[in-house]
């Protein structure tokens, strides 16, 4: 049976707790709420490795796709191949591409804290911090001689940044979806 509420909404009442095993929605004026799903349950290092993936895998496509535009770019400024393979390591001296460079990268950080954060569903700050940390030591272990100590630790700090950062976009989309379904 249908009845207006306070509002102006139609409330659709039922009798008994079964209600809410129906999934029968109860509308209050432009919203629906629904009972809650259930969630299936994914364990944290999936997601961690999940971000991981998406991270350095965007990181690694980014630095090819870079490296490929630097090359094209200096046989188009009409270098011999000989003399791009020899001058190939100063990619990084290039501001233009390192500025790229870091804010793809950055992105992909932003991204994979978002995906671990989503795909837990709780905890998201601790799993991403876990994230962020494996990405450091994995960043440590590739880490190049070509650039300054000093801008790798900037790098290290930015990124670890980033994935927190994803994780709290995760939040407060989760939030305002979660406001706007109240009933």
């Amino acid at each position: 049976m249908a009845q207006t509420n306070a509002h102006g909404g139609i409330v659709r009442t039922h009798k008994g707790a079964a209600a809410w095993a129906t999934k029968t929605p109860i509308v209050r004026r432009r919203h629906v709420c629904l009972p809650a799903r259930r969630t299936r349950w994914v364990p944290p290092l999936i997601a961690v490795l999940v971000g991981l993936v998406v991270d350095i895998g965007g990181r690694l496509l980014t630095n090819l796709v870079i490296g490929v535009a630097y090359a094209t770019h200096l046989a188009a400024s009409g270098m011999q191949p000989e003399q791009i393979v020899q001058v190939g390591g100063p990619l990084a001296d290039n501001p233009v591409f390192t500025a790229i460079e870091v804010a793809v990268g950055l992105g992909f950080s932003v991204l994979g804290g978002y995906l671990c954060a989503r795909i837990v569903g709780r905890d998201e700050y601790r799993w991403a911090t876990v994230m962020a940390v494996l990405e450091l030591l994995v960043g440590l272990a590739f880490t190049g001689k070509d650039r300054a100590i000093g801008f790798e630790l900037a790098m290290f700090v930015l990124s670890c940044c980033a994935v927190l950062s994803g994780a709290w976009v995760k939040l407060k989309t989760t939030r305002s979806e979660e406001r706007q379904l109240a009933c």
